[in-house]
C-alpha cells in the first residue's frame, strides 16, 4: 500500500512540475516576452502540457484542464486588453469573452488528445482542426485575428519569411503539429 502512495506522490510531483513548466514556457515564450523561450514554446510548450495530463482519461476533465491552462496563458498574452483608457469597461468584457472563447477551442482540442486515442493521423487532424478554429475566429470576432499560434514562430527571420508563403495560419498548423508530434514521442518513449 505504501509503495502505491509513494508512486502516486512521485507521479503528482512530476505532473505538477511539467504542468507549471509548460505554463511558464508557453505564457512567456512569445517573441514579445522572450526570444530565447519562443522556439522552445512553439515546439514543446503545448506538448509538455498534454503530457502532464496524459493520465487524465476523462474527456471532460481534459477539456476543463485545457480550457483553464490556455485561458490563463491567453490572459497573459492579451494583457494589453486591460487598458481602460480607450475602451473603458467594454475592454474587460471583450477581454473576458475572447479568453473564454479561445480557451474553449483549446479545451476541445485537448479533450481529443487522450492517451489511448492519439496516433499519427490524429496528430495531423488536431493541427488541421486548430488551424480551422483560428480561421473561423476571423468570422466570429469581426475579422480580428487574435492569438494565432503562428506568431510564436516570428522570433526568426526564416519562419517570418515562411509566413509570406503559407501565412500565419500555416505557421499555426506547424506549431500545433510540432507540439502534437512531441507529445506523441513522449507517449511512445514512456511505453518503452
Amino acid at each position: 500500500m505504501s509503495t502505491k502512495i509513494l508512486r502516486f506522490s512521485n507521479f503528482c510531483k512530476s505532473s505538477v512540475f511539467l504542468f507549471l513548466l509548460s505554463f511558464f514556457v508557453t505564457a512567456f515564450g512569445t517573441p514579445a516576452w522572450s526570444k530565447l523561450l519562443s522556439p522552445i514554446s512553439s515546439i514543446l510548450g503545448i506538448g509538455l502540457f498534454w503530457f502532464s495530463i496524459h493520465n487524465c482519461h476523462n474527456r471532460l476533465h481534459r477539456f476543463f484542464l485545457g480550457f483553464v491552462w490556455f485561458s490563463l496563458i491567453l490572459s497573459i498574452h492579451f494583457s494589453w486588453f486591460t487598458n481602460t483608457q480607450y475602451a473603458g469597461f467594454f475592454g474587460y468584457v471583450l477581454y473576458s469573452l475572447t479568453v473564454i472563447y479561445i480557451g474553449a477551442q483549446f479545451g476541445l482540442i485537448t479533450a481529443g488528445t487522450g492517451k489511448r486515442a492519439i496516433n499519427l493521423s490524429l496528430v495531423f487532424c488536431i493541427a488541421s482542426i486548430w488551424t480551422l478554429f483560428e480561421l473561423l475566429r476571423l468570422k466570429f470576432l469581426s475579422g480580428l485575428a487574435l492569438g494565432p499560434l503562428g506568431i510564436w514562430l516570428s522570433y526568426s527571420s526564416i519562419s517570418s519569411q515562411l509566413a509570406s508563403i503559407i501565412g500565419v495560419y500555416g505557421l499555426s498548423f506547424f506549431v500545433i503539429l510540432a507540439n502534437s508530434l512531441f507529445y506523441l514521442s513522449l507517449l511512445h518513449r514512456k511505453k518503452m
